[in-house]
């Protein structure tokens, strides 16, 4: 999941460090995402690890597979056709009902009292 009107992963870390790999591959990243262009259309400035927001899952459960890939979508602009985009917000999606469901078998009575105020 997303800030509204951004890309940014709600739930992400940003290391501030320099390391050589890292500005590589941000220079030879493709230009498929707002960010990827933002970082290119500025030459004059090296990129940084922390122009990267590695995500750690959404607002409330770890990261998927899915959210790894959205990372080199967004953050590496690799391209991503719409169909590829909707099939990963849906595994998102699984997984987020799978670790809800894990989190209902491990916290009942927390479920159970959360419950009972949907109903008043």
């Amino acid at each position: 999941m997303h800030d509204s009107g951004s890309s940014i992963p709600c739930a992400h870390i940003q290391i501030h460090s320099h390391r050589d790999e890292w500005t590589h591959a941000l220079v030879l990243s493709g230009t498929h995402s707002r960010r990827s262009r933002r970082r290119i259309k500025n030459e004059a400035r090296t990129p940084h690890v922390a122009d990267i927001h590695f995500t750690v899952g959404r607002r409330w459960f770890r990261p998927c597979l899915e959210e790894i890939l959205f990372f080199v979508i967004d953050e590496l602009g690799v391209a991503c056709t719409p169909q590829a985009r909707e099939a990963l917000n849906q595994g998102i999606e699984d997984w987020e009902d799978i670790q809800l469901e894990s989190a209902i078998r491990n916290k009942p009575a927390t479920a159970v009292r959360v419950f009972a105020t949907l109903e008043k």
